[in-house]
């Protein structure tokens, strides 16, 4: 069984951490009266638009992780990796998406499955586990949605949770 490379790890998280920013939203729209998670951060909802910043922190649990080794061996750019994901917790639904090797960062993009419709999601360059990633857009009940989310994930990238900050 081949070791996933930290990077790769990294863009699985973030990627992950994009479905299960998906997946928050759909608990924020089909359950406004729960209580979204604090927020310390003191930017103004000008920055997402005319929305209500909404705030979710959900958990998700890696099922299936797949490294593409193209030419060169070892990790370099043409080289993918797809992962898919179980959102756990109130409401369910998948995550999968493919990242793509490009010089030495991981490009992913993703779409998270819900009941109510889809959620489309990106990252750009992998730099930490910190790095924010982009809520692009959605269909069904998600139309309109957009923002970002950072994510933590435990030492091998099986499990983890995403910190959401987003508007609709």
């Amino acid at each position: 069984m081949r070791t996933v490379p930290r990077r790769l790890r990294a863009a699985t998280a973030v990627v992950s951490g994009i479905a299960l920013f998906a997946l928050s939203t759909t608990f924020a729209t089909a359950a406004p009266s729960e209580e979204p998670a604090e927020s310390n951060d003191s930017s103004s909802e000008s920055s997402l638009g005319s929305g209500r910043v909404q705030h979710l922190d959900l958990s998700w649990t890696r099922v299936h992780a797949h490294f593409n080794d193209v030419a060169p061996e070892g990790t370099s750019s043409g080289d993918t990796v797809q992962f898919s994901k179980k959102i756990t917790g109130r409401v369910k639904g998948s995550a999968d998406y493919t990242c793509t090797v490009v010089q030495e960062n991981f490009l992913c993009d993703g779409i998270i499955h819900l009941a109510k419709g889809d959620i489309y999601v990106s990252t750009g360059p992998l730099d930490d586990d910190v790095e924010p990633a982009a809520i692009l857009g959605g269909t069904g009940s998600y139309m309109g949605i957009r923002g970002q989310f950072t994510k933590t994930n435990n030492s091998d990238d099986s499990q983890g949770t995403y910190r959401l900050r987003f508007v609709q």
